[in-house]
């Protein structure tokens, strides 16, 4: 399964390429289809025999926003459609989950969008214009109401995150120049002070928006947010 950007665009060959590297260094509908398919796909892991500490998921952009809504789903039970259960049998905590320039938040006005706005791939207006996309014909708008995070991690008041305990260590990564950096700064501090995770921040000053597949999609070498995420995978799977 793959997703490209704000789960409109499709897989682009930057996709491909950068997950391949990290796989090299180490040895992505609507929200609610796409959560899913995420819920299927790491219960299909874990009943091949793999277990929870065996497995790192993450993604870029909408592919992190869906992977921070799996966490939400892990922490706190989302009920689905029916006949659809949804529960996942975990045997022990996630090893990690990584977060690329996550779509956290629907909330325009945030400083970095006025002041980069030219910058960035994004702004203010296809954020929002995708994100109707992403939310129609779903329950975001009442799950948000009351105060649940499945569909925006910082929509919601920060206490949902308390105590999350389902994955060992969570690494966040941005762009200084990017539309989504004052809600990736927000997000790591969220994570660190209210979940029990090892979480690691990292805003990078020379990239905009998905840093990482940009380097991939231009044939640049790989920036320094590529390079962490490729250190951090590998030293997740020594602890």
């Amino acid at each position: 399964m793959g997703l490209g950007g704000g789960y409109v665009m499709p897989l682009s060959p930057g996709h491909l390429d950068w997950l391949a590297y990290i796989q090299k260094e180490a040895v992505s509908a609507g929200v609610d289809v796409s959560m899913a398919q995420a819920i299927e796909a790491l219960k299909a892991i874990l009943a091949s025999g793999y277990d929870a500490c065996d497995i790192i998921f993450g993604g870029d952009s909408a592919g992190g926003h869906l992977s921070m809504s799996l966490l939400a789903h892990l922490h706190r039970f989302r009920p689905q459609e029916p006949g659809f259960s949804g529960q996942v049998e975990l045997n022990g905590k996630i090893k990690g989950s990584f977060l690329v320039s996550p779509l956290a938040s629907f909330n325009t006005r945030a400083f970095s969008y006025q002041r980069i706005c030219s910058v960035d791939v994004l702004n203010a207006w296809v954020v929002g214009e995708w994100g109707k996309l992403l939310v129609k014909d779903t329950q975001w708008h009442e799950e948000v109401a009351r105060g649940n995070g499945w569909g925006m991690a910082l929509d919601v008041p920060e206490q949902w995150w308390d105590a999350l305990n389902v994955v060992n260590r969570i690494m966040v990564t941005g762009g200084d120049q990017e539309v989504f950096r004052d809600h990736v700064v927000q997000l790591i501090d969220v994570l660190r002070r209210r979940t029990k995770a090892d979480v690691m921040g990292f805003i990078s000053s020379t990239e905009a928006h998905d840093g990482p597949l940009m380097d991939f999609m231009f044939k640049s070498q790989p920036g320094e947010s590529a390079r962490r995420i490729a250190a951090w995978v590998i030293e997740s799977f020594k602890v």
